[in-house]
């Protein structure tokens, strides 16, 4: 009777775990979208370029997240360094600098926002309004 009493503790801790770590992403979701508005929003969309690219699918771009917030962070910096996937970037996007967010984004901030694209990013576009109205 101890024994299981004590498994069905140890299950009970592993699956309130389980759920806290759920909820845990989907406040840094949450977070990541409040931080993407503020921050983001005004010149990327998730699915469609504006002033600068669709953000959709930008992990798959980069080597890795360092090199994302390296980029988020100080883009003149990651360009002076020479990465010519950055320099391709700056080029396509008739050399209009990105705003630095160094001192305003911290590495998790730009980690919750890259979490929010992934979700969004996942989901189908909205479709486009029928113009011919």
């Amino acid at each position: 009777m101890i024994q299981i009493r004590k498994v069905t503790e140890k299950v009970g801790l592993i699956v309130s775990f389980i759920i806290l770590m759920s909820f845990a992403q989907q406040v840094k979701a949450q977070d990541g979208k409040a931080l993407f508005t503020a921050n983001c929003a005004s010149c990327h969309s998730v699915h469609k370029d504006m002033t600068g690219p669709a953000l959709a699918g930008v992990e798959s771009r980069w080597p890795d997240r360092a090199h994302i917030i390296a980029w988020v962070h100080n883009s003149s910096k990651v360009l002076a360094s020479g990465d010519k996937y950055a320099d391709d970037l700056f080029a396509k996007w008739n050399k209009t600098p990105m705003t630095h967010f160094e001192g305003i984004l911290s590495d998790k901030d730009v980690d919750a926002v890259l979490d929010y694209i992934k979700v969004e990013g996942a989901k189908k576009p909205a479709a486009a309004a029928d113009s011919r109205r």
